[in-house]
């Protein structure tokens, strides 16, 4: 086994699907059910991101510890295989698709991951840039 390895993840797809142009720069990382790390890796992280900790809350977990053990702390490592079962519910449901809370956590993920990586490219494309304007044009109609 890898000693580097600290963090693992069984993909319910095929691969880590990364986009990278400027339209769009968004990796996709498996829910929390398909997560494992070790202990040492989570301490790490929570210390390293000990400021960041009440700002992204929006942000689900799975994806804060997927993109700081892949770009970050670079001990990432995927199965290809399928060894769980997701399904959408719990707080899924609050972030239906293309609602209020789905765009603002989209746009969170993008700023988190821009923080992490220290990374302009999470800011400087399309997807992101889309993302901002629908949250100003949502909060001016609901003002």
């Amino acid at each position: 086994m890898n000693k580097k390895i600290s963090f693992i993840q069984n993909l319910n797809t095929n691969d880590i699907n990364v986009k990278n142009s400027t339209i769009s720069f968004w990796p996709y990382f498996a829910p929390e059910s398909c997560i494992s790390f070790k202990r040492s890796f989570f301490i790490k992280f929570q210390k390293d991101t000990d400021k960041l900790k009440f700002k992204f809350t929006k942000v689900w977990l799975g994806f804060r510890l997927a993109v700081y053990s892949y770009y970050k702390d670079k001990s990432f490592y995927h199965l290809n295989e399928k060894l769980t079962f997701y399904e959408n519910f719990g707080q899924s449901i609050k972030y239906k698709k293309f609602n209020n809370l789905w765009w603002k956590r989209r746009k969170d993920s993008f700023m988190y991951t821009h923080i992490i990586t220290k990374k302009l490219i999470f800011l400087v494309n399309f997807d992101y840039l889309i993302s901002s304007l629908i949250i100003r044009v949502l909060s001016i109609l609901k003002s």
